[in-house]
C-alpha cells in the first residue's frame, strides 16, 4: 500500500480500464472472426467503390486472386468470403487497371507469373553439410 490513498485508487483505476478494455478487444476480434465480418465488410467496400460491374474483374485480377481461397462465383463475389486484408499497393494497381482498361497487360502478367512458378526452384550454393 502507497503513501497515498488517491493514488492507490488512481493506480487500480488505471489497472481496471487496460484490462477491461483488452478483453473487450478479445472478445469483438473472435465475433469479427467468426461470422467473417472483415471479409463481408471488404468485398460490400469493393462494390461500393469500383461497382458491381467491375466486381467479378477485381476479385480475378492477378495481384488480387492470390489473397484469398476459392474461385468467384456467378455474381462477382468470392465464394468462399474473400480476403480480409488487400496491401494498399495491389489495391490501388488493380482499380487503376480496371478504371484506365489495363487488363491485357494484368492478364500477361498473370499468366508470365503463373509459367515462372511452375518451373523447378532454382538450388542454392551453401552446402548441405558443414564442413570439419
Amino acid at each position: 500500500m502507497l503513501l497515498n490513498p488517491m493514488l492507490d485508487v488512481a493506480i487500480g483505476l488505471i489497472f481496471m480500464y487496460l484490462l477491461l478494455s483488452i478483453i473487450v478487444t478479445v472478445v469483438q476480434e473472435f465475433i469479427a472472426s467468426t461470422f467473417k465480418l472483415r471479409n463481408k465488410n471488404l468485398v460490400r467496400a469493393i462494390v461500393e467503390l469500383s461497382g458491381s460491374d467491375n466486381k467479378a474483374n477485381f476479385f480475378e485480377h492477378p495481384l488480387i486472386s492470390p489473397l484469398f481461397r476459392g474461385d468467384v462465383d456467378e455474381k462477382g463475389a468470392p465464394k468462399k468470403g474473400g480476403p480480409s486484408y488487400i496491401p494498399k499497393r495491389n489495391f490501388a494497381l488493380a482499380i487503376l487497371a480496371l478504371n484506365l482498361g489495363a487488363s491485357f497487360w494484368f492478364d500477361l502478367l498473370g499468366k508470365f507469373m503463373n509459367i515462372r512458378m511452375t518451373g523447378k526452384r532454382e538450388e542454392t550454393d551453401t552446402p548441405t553439410t558443414t564442413p570439419k
